[in-house]
């Protein structure tokens, strides 16, 4: 298979304002700074400069749209809720720890200095991830939109590479070895649960033991078709009505 190696491309005008604003946010973090008022005076400044020195106030000033005071308050991860919070399993020490960083990278993402804007992005996504998860190693690089569920359960090696709109679901760990890239829109899990009936995930099931392609088989029928009854017949080839945490390692590969 052949292999293009990236394009070198001249430095930006604005590197150098690039560079200072990651060198504070990096020294920002490695002084322990509060990391909720890091992450809600950051994305102020890059969303909403007009109200980065008075948030405070802004978001109790009844003359404001109450859309706006909204939208405000949500700078700050307090105010905001996130899928794996309620997750029966979720270490909420650990996440609280995360949660404004997670928030920082996903709200970064939404915004005109994030989206696409590639090198700035790799660069700023790399400063957060040491803080995020349990290990990452050199050279760390995640394109725009890559999610996780608690990412404290990530361990990561050298020259990684993470492309647009992954989800990392690492309730049950994840470790990914050194040179392994992940293609864009890929989906990796390390648990497996009822699709059908969550009301059942606290009963005793048996372990799966089933093979791998089985179970994707069953998902992707699933996929094809979302009728109820295709439903049931994949919830129930994967272990129907219980959360199954596993350690899913990918080494040294490409995962397209």
């Amino acid at each position: 298979m052949p292999i293009y190696p990236l394009r070198k491309l001249p430095a930006l005008p604005i590197a150098g304002i690039e560079s200072q604003w990651l060198e504070q946010l990096a020294s920002e973090l490695k002084s322990g700074s509060d990391r909720a008022i890091l992450c809600r005076r950051t994305l102020c400044e890059i969303a909403y400069p007009q109200f980065a020195s008075n948030w405070e106030t802004a978001v109790e000033d009844s003359n404001l749209p109450l859309a706006t005071r909204l939208a405000l308050s949500a700078l700050d991860p307090h105010n905001v809720t996130l899928e794996p919070e309620y997750y029966a399993e979720c270490d909420d020490a650990r996440f609280q720890k995360v949660k404004p960083l997670l928030w920082l990278w996903y709200s970064f993402d939404r915004t005109p200095l994030g989206g696409q804007n590639v090198e700035l992005g790799v660069q700023f996504r790399r400063v957060l991830a040491p803080y995020i998860f349990r290990r990452c190693g050199a050279n760390f690089k995640a394109f725009q939109h890559v999610e996780f569920s608690f990412g404290y359960n990530m361990e990561v090696g050298d020259n990684c590479v993470v492309h647009r709109h992954v989800l990392l679901d690492d309730r049950g760990g994840i470790q990914l070895g050194n040179n392994v890239s992940i293609s864009d829109y890929a989906n990796i899990y390390s648990h497996t649960h009822s699709i059908v009936d969550q009301k059942a995930s606290g009963g005793a099931r048996e372990p799966w033991s089933g093979g791998r392609d089985e179970r994707r088989a069953a998902l992707s029928r699933l996929r094809r078709d979302s009728s109820e009854e295709r439903a049931r017949e994949a919830g129930r080839a994967i272990g129907a009505g219980r959360v199954d945490h596993c350690q899913t390692t990918v080494e040294n590969s490409n995962c397209n």
